[in-house]
């Protein structure tokens, strides 16, 4: 009697654990429904190529910038067009974000110093942003289609000029020729949000390399996340034997 019952309520565990297999697929699927993106556009005086990243050139560098990415990145390419190194003076190389100067912005572990001789060197900055950006019914909306992995989609845009973005930045990069970065040269790149959309799409790897995206639980979706989070936890402690 003993051996049945143990072999039925393993059974039983082992229904129930496939259970809550199905239970975290389904509060998998719906969070990813629940979730919103807003999709940012950037605009610059800068020329860009036909992967829409932003190009500078000098006599001494390249540089390439792209935005794609979440949270607001920048991502910096640096070709040196010199016979000799060249050096990244970051304690003054900062990112100015509607007239705020944010030193730290090029400050993180792993960032380059320095280019060799004709070669290029990709810096990054740290996310400058994971807060959507405050829109308004007095924006300029227009319709667009976008691409996306579902195909085509009709979304409404908010649209810019650099006069009325709600986002206006710079990227100021300082790199010398020396490396006791003396005689730096100041590279200041003028930005700034040209439209805006929110989706619930997830397909953001079709953004360009003046695109990048931010995103946010709905209220909905925080509620349900409280809610089956509880759920799985008595379904867990259901099927737990005693003593384990």
């Amino acid at each position: 009697m003993n051996i049945t019952k143990q072999s039925g309520t393993s059974s039983i565990q082992k229904i129930s654990k496939k259970g809550i297999f199905h239970l975290c697929f389904l509060i998998g699927v719906l969070f990813s429904s629940c979730v919103r993106y807003q999709c940012i556009t950037i605009s610059s005086s800068l020329n860009q190529n036909e992967t829409k990243e932003f190009l500078d050139e000098t006599d001494t560098v390249r540089m390439n910038y792209s935005f794609k990415g979440e949270d607001f990145p920048i991502t910096l390419t640096v070709f040196n067009k010199l016979h000799q190194p060249i050096y990244f003076d970051w304690k003054n190389s900062m990112v100015i974000l509607n007239g705020n100067q944010l030193t730290d912005a090029f400050d993180h572990e792993g960032q380059v110093d320095s280019v060799a001789p004709l070669s290029s060197a990709t810096i990054t900055s740290n996310n400058l942003s994971d807060k959507f950006v405050p829109l308004s019914k007095q924006d300029k909306i227009t319709d667009a289609l976008i691409a996306t992995s579902n195909g085509n989609l009709h979304i409404q845009q908010h649209v810019f000029t650099e006069e009325t973005s709600p986002v206006l930045f710079r990227s100021v990069v300082a790199i010398s020729t020396q490396k006791d970065l003396s005689s730096a040269l100041l590279y200041d790149h003028p930005f700034w949000i040209s439209s805006i959309y929110q989706t619930m799409d997830e397909a953001l790897s079709l953004l360009s390399s003046d695109q990048f995206y931010m995103k946010k639980s709905t209220g909905f979706g925080t509620f349900m996340e409280c809610t089956f989070g509880a759920i799985l936890l008595v379904a867990i402690a259901a099927v737990t034997p005693q003593g384990q």
